[in-house]
């Protein structure tokens, strides 16, 4: 009878033990995972720092490139001032045309560039 006994609390112990093991083995699979996610997140944040400083790249080459048309715009503004203040015999004149239509490109891609940078903000944001 006490042999029986010592070998049902060995059985026990042997349980528990087993029990344990399992347990830990499943905490360890657990914190493996947590692990593999972490370090996902940690090239995801890598990434996003890495688009957010193209995107920001991005917008100062917006910006230059709107602010050197601004010069372009100004010299074609002043020409047709001129053209306008100067006595002609022809209104409409093919240079005249060229410069309304320069203008026009001018301020349409001003306001696109405009548009993009707005873009460019609401993404940094």
């Amino acid at each position: 009878a006490e042999k029986a006994i010592v070998a049902d609390a060995a059985k026990g112990r042997a349980a528990e033990a087993t029990a344990r093991e399992d347990k830990a083995a499943m905490l360890k699979d657990k914190a493996d995972s947590g692990m593999e996610l972490v370090k996902n997140c940690e090239r995801c944040l890598l990434e996003v720092g890495a688009m957010l400083r193209q995107l920001g790249q991005g917008l100062r080459h917006l910006q230059h490139t709107r602010y050197a048309q601004f010069a372009d715009l100004k010299v074609c503004q002043q020409r047709l001032h001129l053209r306008s203040e100067a006595p002609s015999e022809e209104a409409r004149d093919v240079a005249q045309q060229a410069l309304e239509g320069q203008l026009r490109g001018i301020s349409d891609a001003r306001t696109e560039l405009l548009s993009l940078e707005g873009e460019c903000r609401r993404a940094l944001e």
